[in-house]
């Protein structure tokens, strides 16, 4: 067997037994992680000393291992008397084979009564929780409306933000396509023959250019696209005065 580490040899050659626990048998040490799982609610290997003619609250959990007594981790004693609550009127107190002995060690008790108080809520609290409950209400009505309205600056900072983008886009296509009319017109003016829809619109650059430029204009004003005739009449009206400029 392994040598025990971390773990404490009691002197029980002045101390009496109150309860003799069964040996530990396994090959790992008690007091390693691995043992965790074994001692898990496994109080039948702790072995209960104090010294002669003592006090019960003065008792002693250990462990027999390798032939002598090791005191028991805070860690161990966890595990072991996980199941153990502390109700209403518990008594750390319990008759075995005749004699009084602890259900729990006393630093044990300690411990879960620091970390039950945790959690517990006296009367008094409780009540002025519920005396407050309506200013808590209302206060926290309070916090929505202020993070409602938070939101709506955010989100028309964003609409803001969105439209000079798209005032941006559209100059910037109004501008790319102006470039192109005043190439046409340029050319047209030179003598150059003007050029035929179908060679403008095979140019993937220049036929992006206006499905751009389109598209911002029924953004903009989406009835213009309600009559297909009246449309090609604007834009063509459009061009003669750019042209003839």
């Amino acid at each position: 067997m392994q040598k025990p580490k971390k773990m404490k040899v009691i002197d029980v050659s002045n101390m009496e037994v109150v309860y003799s626990g069964i040996p530990w048998m396994h090959s790992i040490p008690p007091c390693s992680k691995q043992a965790i799982q074994l001692l898990e609610r496994n109080t039948k290997v702790v072995t209960w000393i104090m010294a002669k003619n003592g006090d019960v609250k003065e008792q002693v959990p250990c462990i027999l291992y390798n032939t002598k007594y090791y005191s028991l981790s805070l860690r161990m004693q966890k595990a072991i008397y996980r199941h153990i609550r502390l109700k209403k009127g518990f008594a750390n107190e319990e008759s075995m084979d005749g004699m009084a002995k602890l259900k729990i060690p006393d630093v044990l008790l300690k411990e879960k009564m620091r970390t039950q108080s945790r959690f517990d809520v006296s009367p008094t609290i409780l009540a002025c929780a519920l005396c407050a409950w309506p200013c808590v209400k209302y206060i926290g009505l309070a916090y929505s409306l202020i993070f409602e309205q938070a939101m709506r600056s955010v989100q028309r900072s964003t609409n803001a933000k969105e439209k000079r983008e798209r005032v941006k886009s559209g100059n910037t296509v109004a501008a790319r396509m102006k470039q192109v009319v005043e190439k046409m017109i340029a050319s047209q003016k030179d003598g150059v023959p003007h050029p035929q829809i179908t060679v403008f619109l095979y140019k993937s650059e220049q036929s992006e250019i206006i499905a751009s430029f389109l598209q911002e204009m029924r953004r903009e004003n989406v009835t213009l696209f309600n009559d297909r005739e009246m449309f090609l009449d604007l834009i063509a009206a459009r061009y003669n005065d750019i042209s003839n400029a």
